[in-house]
């Protein structure tokens, strides 16, 4: 025959004075019927039931608002991811959009770069002219009018030329400004009058 220890043998009388738990649970009164018979206050019985049942509620809803948390999480995943998409499109449009006008600003700023190195160009061969023109002639206030007014010329359109050369460089010094210069074709300098070896 088998023994068994103290604690086993408590065990053994523990489990079988438990009643058998149903599949189906105990009613309120199965409960208080019980509380009576092992001479528990009923009213105490009753409020550890309403605490049961309030518990019970509070995990169910737990339970509920995770399960309709989780459910929704697919439709939630899609609303952000469609929302990042627009705002990805919109920055994408929003940059190009930047970068065009930023562009067509800078194809203008070249061409007023480009016209006024043709003025230059121009007052440049006139005072060449005017030189020559009084060249070998007897000082005279005519002559020193002449060539100090072509050479006036010349100064006049060549600081309009720097202020033109220092607006395009100084637009296409910034980010967008690069990005547009190389979308547009356009050099990322323009030389001032100090750098131009030929006009």
């Amino acid at each position: 025959m088998e023994k068994f220890t103290a604690a086993e043998m408590q065990q053994v009388i523990g489990d079988a004075s438990r009643p058998a738990a149903s599949d189906a649970g105990y009613t309120e009164a199965e409960v208080l019927t019980a509380a009576r018979e092992v001479g528990l206050d009923e009213r105490a019985v009753q409020a550890s039931l309403r605490a049961v049942v309030t518990a019970r509620e509070a995990r169910e809803a737990q339970r509920a608002a995770r399960a309709a948390w989780w459910s929704q999480l697919p439709a939630r995943a899609a609303r952000v991811c469609g929302a990042l998409c627009v705002a990805f499109a919109l920055a994408t449009v929003g940059y190009l959009s930047a970068v065009s006008l930023k562009g067509s600003a800078l194809r203008a700023a070249a061409e007023r770069v480009e016209a006024q190195r043709a003025r230059v160009h121009s007052v440049l061969a006139r005072q060449a002219q005017t030189n020559a023109q009084w060249q070998g002639r007897s000082d005279s206030s005519e002559r020193n009018a002449e060539l100090s007014g072509a050479l006036n010329r010349v100064g006049v359109e060549t600081r309009r030329y720097d202020g033109c050369a220092r607006e395009y460089n100084e637009s296409v010094g910034s980010w967008l400004g690069r990005r547009a210069s190389e979308r547009e074709g356009l050099p990322p300098h323009v030389p001032y009058s100090s750098e131009v070896r030929s006009w």
